[in-house]
């Protein structure tokens, strides 16, 4: 039997911080009190969105209000590590990862990616008919809900008759893209909201200080009457087509492909070997993500790092979706006493990902959506107390031009 959520006590050692309590009490409001059926949860990158999720589903449970859960991302390490968090935290719920477990259809909470979803929807049935019929579950939990939610997986919304909460760091306004619509709130004003500036106030997060250095070809393009003879002679080498043919310049567009270029990568991984935030007292780059254009652009960063740093056998990994195992190497990655200590990676890490002792990142492509860019910056924005006795916490950026980020605690 439902009870009112209007008074209700929050697991403090599931989601102990101030606005953690707020936001439950915020989606139980506007779920009780105000009869809405969809909330969305604005939360800074690292402030615990998940605890906060998990912290009302207990609410929710012990309330009567849900029994089944569907919780939904779109890449199958959000969901592993979603359900990884709900198992630790809410160990009495019964759990299944869809995307791994193909016999497991009984459990009140499940997690699953989009796609994997809608393919059980048409394919799993029971005796009685469909398994996951639009009754099935009480609750639809959708985690970085900036993403995926338009278009054909917003079917899936319709589809379950049950209330939805999103989950995100940056939603979209836009004309076909707006988040808030989805929720069906107005624009600018979720059921609860914490940014990053608040999270650092707080001491939840850490703030970060940039410092560019820029590549001038990359941002400008290249004319050859500009330059120096020894660089007339190096273009005229790199440059020069089939037919023998010299262009007067090329435009910064055009250059895209530079940055698989070996001086490039060689600047880029110099400046950033350098200035990088280092660990064991100075003694090694600190843990660090390079997102890279695309995978053939991974792969020369990867070779490259190899020619110029022989010594540090095992520091760098190519983590993308190339990668067969891709899990096992994040997991890898995430552990702060095992190498690789950089991940090279191509979208795979750039959201979601809950690594705290990164504390370099590298923009080695550029970065056109604003909400994308804030998403990255997070996976070095998190507190990591224990990572050094001095306890700072640093990020380092670049963007084919390079940008550092220092934070202190």
């Amino acid at each position: 039997m439902k009870s009112s959520l209007k008074y209700i006590t929050v697991d403090k050692n599931i989601a102990g911080r101030y606005y953690q309590e707020a936001a439950i009490k915020a989606v139980c409001d506007s779920f009780d009190i105000k009869n809405r059926r969809k909330a969305l949860l604005v939360m800074a990158t690292g402030s615990g969105k998940t605890r906060t999720v998990i912290a009302l589903c207990k609410v929710l449970l012990e309330q009567g209000w849900i029994k089944n859960i569907l919780f939904l991302a779109d890449r199958n390490s959000l969901v592993t590590q979603a359900k990884r968090s709900f198992v630790n935290l809410l160990p009495d719920l019964s759990v299944t990862n869809l995307c791994e477990e193909k016999d497991n259809y009984t459990a009140h909470g499940v997690f699953s990616t989009y796609q994997t979803m809608m393919n059980c929807i048409d394919s799993i049935h029971d005796e009685e008919g469909k398994l996951f019929t639009c009754g099935h579950f009480d609750l639809v939990i959708c985690d970085e809900a900036h993403r995926s939610i338009y278009n054909k997986y917003k079917d899936i919304f319709s589809y379950f008759d049950a209330p939805l909460i999103g989950l995100t760091a940056t939603p979209k306004d836009e004309i076909d893209k707006n988040t808030y619509e989805i929720f069906e709130l107005e624009n600018g004003v979720p059921t609860y909201g914490y940014e990053l500036v608040q999270a650092v106030k707080d001491g939840y997060l850490v703030d970060f200080v940039s410092v560019e250095t820029t590549l001038k070809f990359i941002d400008q393009g290249i004319v050859y009457d500009e330059l120096s003879e020894e660089e007339k002679e190096e273009y005229e080498n790199k440059f020069t087509d089939e037919n023998g043919e010299l262009p007067e310049s090329i435009n910064s567009s055009a250059l895209n492909d530079w940055v698989f270029n070996e001086d490039t990568i060689k600047e880029v991984l110099h400046i950033f070997m350098t200035n990088g935030i280092k660990v064991d007292y100075g003694n090694k780059i600190g843990k660090s993500i390079i997102f890279a254009k695309n995978h053939e652009h991974a792969e020369k960063i990867y070779e490259i790092f190899g020619k110029e740093y022989p010594h540090l056998v095992g520091y760098a990994k190519v983590i993308d979706n190339y990668l067969n195992y891709s899990q096992s190497a994040i997991d890898e990655f995430s552990d702060p006493k095992k190498l690789p200590q950089i991940a090279i990676s191509v979208d795979m890490l750039d959201t979601g990902i809950n690594v705290p002792e990164v504390v370099n990142l590298v923009f080695f492509k550029k970065v056109m959506s604003k909400a994308k860019f804030w998403q990255m910056i997070g996976r070095g924005t998190r507190l990591c107390l224990d990572y050094w006795m001095e306890k700072i916490k640093t990020s380092f950026i670049s963007s084919i031009s390079v940008v550092i980020l220092n934070s202190f605690e």
